[in-house]
């Protein structure tokens, strides 16, 4: 809550009388942005107060940017895993493929000499 630097009066949510703030009590956030308004505040506090929310939005969406950059980095890993799985799978099928080659290259050979040496 914001220190009041003048007094401020308001009508809480389901009375019928105002409350009256003085300078130097602090005034609930539902009734900062009417007290603003009505220049209850000094400048500087407005800026720092301002400042200060800008800067807590700035963390609180760093924070965001930051679980997701670790769920990207996640996923990334998932799909590392992924292409070394594929990537072996490939050579062993390459490997197969040269001795079924290596295999009809016999077969080949034993069938033009009829099967004599």
């Amino acid at each position: 809550m914001a220190i009041l630097m003048k007094s401020f009066s308001y009508v809480p949510k389901g009375q019928f009388h105002p409350t009256v703030l003085n300078a130097g009590e602090k005034c609930p956030k539902e009734y900062e942005e009417i007290a603003r308004k009505w220049g209850c505040f000094t400048p500087d506090a407005d800026g720092a107060d301002a400042a200060k929310a800008e800067l807590e939005a700035a963390k609180a969406k760093a924070e965001v940017v930051s679980m997701e950059l670790d769920a990207v980095k996640a996923e990334l890993g998932a799909v590392k895993a992924e292409l070394e799985a594929a990537k072996e799978e490939a050579e062993t099928t390459k490997a197969e493929l040269e001795a079924v080659k290596a295999e009809l290259e016999a077969a080949k050979t034993a069938g033009k000499d009829g099967g004599k040496k």
